[in-house]
């Protein structure tokens, strides 16, 4: 039978490659206690785990059609398609701004000004905006839609919504200081979705890992996916 130490070291391995399932749990060290309060690492520790976690978070979501390659035309989409209709109820719950009494992201829940709906998801108690830049309202003397840029070029994580085979997405066309990380979704089918996750280079690798390959043919697994992995995204990048 294993001592009460060596199943508290195992209950820890477990619960870190649960929240961590690319950690290489091999190079683990063990502290020892009076090694930790001669570097002061237990009371750092303790200051850590008494932070708080924000419970909110805003991710911008952008489509991309076929034969578009410069971001103006990407933030110019506007409207949806079948296919990205289909895609949105899978990223979240569509819901009216005017009057929405839930976490705006800075959407403008009183005049319309942000556009008439917009996305809204969750995962366990977080709460979710989606800025979707084709749901924005679209002006026509402003080539690179200022106001939807404002938005999307200021979250951290943005999904990306290549609608068609042939669509393709360049992350560098973006010009942005807070964009870190894109998913990209593309139909594989009627009921498929290949998922891609192009990242900066200081952004290090992190869960839950793409399916080999990277296909999600069930709706509620893609979207548990999404919600999961901007969340994650969020919180290695920004929190």
């Amino acid at each position: 039978m294993n001592s009460p130490a060596k199943e508290n070291t195992r209950l820890l391995a477990a619960a870190l490659l649960i929240a961590c399932p690319d950690l290489d749990i091999s190079k683990a060290k063990k502290v020892l206690l009076p090694s930790m309060a001669h570097t002061k690492l237990e009371r750092d520790l303790h200051r850590w785990d008494l932070h708080e976690m924000p419970s909110k978070y805003k991710f911008g979501a952008l489509t991309v059609q076929p034969g578009q390659t410069k971001e103006e035309q990407w933030f110019s989409n506007t409207g949806t398609t079948d296919a990205y209709d289909t895609f949105l109820n899978i990223l979240g719950r569509r819901i009216q701004l005017r009057g929405f009494q839930g976490y705006p992201a800075g959407l403008d829940t009183f005049t319309g000004e942000s556009g008439e709906t917009s996305v809204i998801s969750s995962w366990q108690h977080y709460e979710m905006m989606f800025h979707v830049a084709a749901l924005m309202p679209f002006r026509p003397n402003d080539r690179q839609q200022v106001h939807r840029k404002r938005y999307l070029g200021n979250d951290i994580v943005c999904v990306v919504f290549l609608d068609g085979p042939d669509a393709l997405f360049d992350p560098t066309a973006i010009k942005s200081k807070f964009l870190h990380v894109y998913i990209l979704v593309q139909p594989v089918s009627p009921q498929g979705w290949r998922v891609e996750v192009v990242r900066k280079q200081a952004v290090p690798e992190f869960g839950p890992p793409l399916p080999n390959p990277p296909i999600f043919d069930d709706p509620q697994r893609l979207h548990e996916f999404l919600a999961v992995k901007c969340k994650v995204t969020f919180c290695g990048s920004g929190c």
